[in-house]
């Protein structure tokens, strides 16, 4: 396989890049997941009813959060981390 495409008139191309789009579920958990580095993160993407945000730690102790956003399953995690 050419490492380059050759032109209508013989002069190479350069391979085109492709650029993908930022996903903000994929960022956001990233985000929790430096925050919250004891935890596992997660989302299911539900067909009815949205998604749910999901964490558990990762020593398999405690119990496994869900929350209907970003924001609630924080507070969840700070609900943990204090008792």
């Amino acid at each position: 396989m050419l490492a380059h495409q050759t032109g209508a008139w013989g002069s190479p191309q350069p391979k085109k890049r492709i650029t993908l789009a930022a996903n903000p579920t994929d960022e956001a958990v990233a985000e929790l997941e430096r925050d919250w580095p004891l935890w596992q993160i997660w989302v299911v993407h539900r067909y009815i009813g949205g998604p749910v945000w999901c964490a558990r730690r990762w020593d398999g102790t405690g119990r496994v959060l869900n929350a209907g956003c970003p924001e609630h399953l924080v507070e969840y995690l700070e609900d943990e981390a204090s008792r």
